[in-house]
């Protein structure tokens, strides 16, 4: 059974890629600034804000957002201890229009940039949370990387994001990483600890399940 410290908002960025036939998602927590229950339901105000905050950082060319990857919207919804989530609580902004990113080059959609989100706990339990950054497009290098200015960017950007979400009147909190208690593993505690920074590294991860939705097409070659 998994066990959170309090309650907390769970805030996902959602779009489509290439031509709506597969969907991605990336979310991160909001929880109480006091450290405890966030009593307050999601509002349509808080999904707008967080809406806008990414749409900020999706256009720029410079930040390697692939065009062929779109933004459709922002869900806002109130999480219980126990890590259910009651539908009737949650909270939707959608884009008028799906929005595409700014840049041309494209990479599979299972390629994803991840982006690491550290509180003040140096390691273990609370330290970092991750979020895997959708449609990057930059190319690599020689040596299989991005480059370290484009790392820096995103990270730059990602901070100004997060900044701009603690910041909003109509986000009642600040971006927090959880880590949920676990039944029967001892001396692990639930914790919620604010995030204080960011990194983007210049290797890319894979994310599977953002390409399960691909039908795969075959070609059969027999042998003589």
């Amino acid at each position: 059974m998994v066990t959170y410290a309090s309650r907390f908002h769970k805030a996902t960025i959602m779009g489509e890629m290439f031509g709506g036939t597969e969907l991605w998602t990336t979310s991160f927590a909001i929880g109480n600034e006091t450290g405890g229950d966030q009593a307050n339901e999601p509002t349509d105000e808080e999904a707008l804000a967080i809406s806008n905050a990414w749409n900020a950082i999706w256009t720029p060319v410079a930040n390697g957002f692939s065009s062929q990857f779109k933004f459709v919207g922002v869900k806002v919804s109130m999480v219980s201890t126990d890590g259910s989530s009651d539908p009737s609580w949650s909270k939707f902004h959608y884009r008028p229009v799906p929005v595409a990113g700014g840049a041309g080059p494209t990479n599979p959609p299972q390629i994803a940039l991840a982006c690491t989100l550290q509180t003040a706990i140096p390691r273990g339990r609370a330290s970092k949370g991750r979020m895997f950054l959708p449609g990057v497009g930059f190319s690599v290098g020689a040596d299989g990387k991005i480059t370290a200015a484009q790392a820096t960017t995103l990270a730059g950007q990602m901070k100004s994001f997060f900044d701009a979400v603690n910041a909003h009147a109509d986000v009642p909190g600040e971006v927090v990483v959880n880590s949920a208690e676990v039944a029967g593993v001892p001396l692990k505690p639930a914790l919620m600890t604010p995030v204080v920074s960011v990194k983007v590294g210049t290797v890319y991860d894979t994310q599977r399940r953002r390409r399960n939705n691909l039908v795969e097409a075959y070609s059969l070659s027999a042998l003589a």
